[in-house]
C-alpha cells in the first residue's frame, strides 16, 4: 500500500467570532495609542492607503471608527472580497513581521444597515494584488465581520474597511496580535500549549491537531489562517470528524495538503454516522476549491431530501479545500458528521 502524509486543514470561513469565547472579547484593552479614553477609544482613518496613514503599534486594542465623512475611494475591490464594495472606506496601517499573525474583528453597533467588509492589501496598495484569505465579506447586513491574516513577508500592510452597502457606517474594532506559543489562548487560536513544536496536538501556529478515528471541530476554526489541522493517512481509515454549523453565516472550510495525486471522498452524515434526515436538513453545498479559491466541483441536497451530499475528487499534490455551507439564510444550527478518506491514484 502505498502511504502518503497529508492534513487536512479544517476551518470555517465566517461566523467564528460568534462562536469564540466572549470574554475574550469583553477583556480587550486599548494599548494607549489612540488616546486616553481606554478601550473604545477612536481611531481616525485615512481616506486612501496612499500618503498619510494612521499606523497601529499595539498588540491588542478596541478602538471605534467612524466613516461618515469619507468617501467611497476604493469600490472595485472584487479580488480581495469577491464583491464590489460601494460604501465609504478607510484605511490604516500595520508594520508585520514575516509569519506574523493579526486578528481584525469589525462589529456593527446600529443594526440592520451597516455591512462590513475587511480587507488586507500589501505596501504597493494594491487591491488587485490580494490573495484568498486576505479578505471577508460574507455575513450580510447587520452582521460582524472579522479577518486572521498572516504576513508572507516583513514590511507595511494596510487594513481597508469598507462596505458592501452604500454610504457611511461607524463600528467598533478589535485589533490583537496573537502570539503562538506563549501559553495563553488568543484571538484566532485554537490551542496554546507553550510551544511551537507540531506533533502534539497543538501545531507550530496554535492550531489543533485533530485525528486517530474522530475528531471534533475546535473553534474557532474559521478562516484559511486560524484552522484546525485534521491528520488523515492517504489509503488508511477514513475521518469522522464531527462540527455544527451555527447559522447562515457559518461555512466551513476543509484543506487538504498531499504530496502526490490523491483521490479524496467526503461524505456528510447526521450526528451518529447515519443518513441525513428528510424534511430537517436544510440547504447545503458541499464543494472542492483549488487553492485560489475557485470552485472545482460542487454537490448539494435541496430541503427534504433524505440523502446526505457526497463529494469525490481527484487531484495533484499541493492544497484543495473542502467547504460545507447553508444556503438558507436565517438557517438553523446544523451538526453533522464528515466522513473524510484519501486514496492515492
Amino acid at each position: 500500500m502505498m502511504r502518503l502524509s497529508a492534513l487536512l486543514l479544517l476551518a470555517a470561513l465566517v461566523g467564528g467570532c460568534d462562536l469564540f469565547p466572549k470574554r475574550l472579547y469583553l477583556e480587550a484593552e486599548d494599548g494607549g495609542a489612540f488616546g486616553d479614553g481606554g478601550a473604545g477609544s477612536a481611531l481616525t482613518l485615512a481616506e486612501t492607503c496612499v500618503g498619510e496613514v494612521p499606523v497601529v503599534e499595539v498588540d491588542e486594542a478596541t478602538v471605534s471608527i467612524d466613516l461618515t465623512e469619507l468617501a467611497d475611494d476604493v469600490n472595485d475591490v472584487a479580488a480581495c472580497t469577491g464583491d464590489a464594495t460601494p460604501g465609504a472606506d478607510g484605511f490604516f496601517a500595520v508594520e508585520m513581521e514575516a509569519e506574523e499573525k493579526w486578528h481584525f474583528h469589525v462589529s456593527t453597533r446600529s443594526g440592520d444597515g451597516f455591512d462590513p467588509a475587511i480587507y488586507v492589501l500589501d505596501s504597493a496598495c494594491d487591491a488587485r494584488r490580494c490573495q484568498p484569505g486576505d479578505a471577508i465579506d460574507v455575513c450580510g447586513d447587520g452582521r460582524d465581520e472579522h479577518l486572521t491574516f498572516v504576513a508572507p513577508r516583513a514590511g507595511t500592510y494596510f487594513v481597508g474597511i469598507d462596505s458592501r452597502l452604500g454610504g457611511p457606517a461607524s463600528y467598533q474594532l478589535l485589533i490583537v496580535r496573537p502570539v503562538c506559543g506563549n501559553g495563553e489562548l488568543e484571538h484566532s487560536e485554537t490551542c496554546d500549549d507553550g510551544n511551537t513544536e507540531a506533533g502534539d496536538g497543538c501545531d507550530p501556529r496554535c492550531r489543533v491537531e485533530l485525528g486517530a478515528g474522530s475528531a471534533g471541530e475546535m473553534e474557532p476554526n474559521d478562516d484559511f489562517t486560524g484552522a484546525n489541522l485534521v491528520q488523515l493517512e492517504v489509503g488508511g481509515d477514513a475521518l469522522d470528524v464531527s462540527g455544527q454549523l451555527a447559522s447562515s453565516c457559518d461555512g466551513d472550510l476543509y484543506a487538504v495538503e498531499t504530496e502526490g495525486p490523491t483521490s479524496l471522498r467526503v461524505e456528510m452524515l447526521a450526528p451518529g454516522g447515519v443518513d441525513c434526515p428528510a424534511d430537517t436538513t436544510p440547504p447545503l453545498a458541499l464543494s472542492l476549491l483549488d487553492e485560489n479559491a475557485v470552485t472545482v466541483r460542487a454537490v448539494g441536497v435541496v430541503e427534504g431530501e433524505s440523502a446526505c451530499p457526497v463529494l469525490e475528487a481527484s487531484f495533484e499534490a499541493g492544497r484543495h479545500f473542502v467547504s460545507l455551507s447553508t444556503m438558507q439564510e436565517d438557517a438553523r444550527p446544523l451538526a453533522y458528521v464528515l466522513r473524510m478518506s484519501l486514496t492515492a491514484d
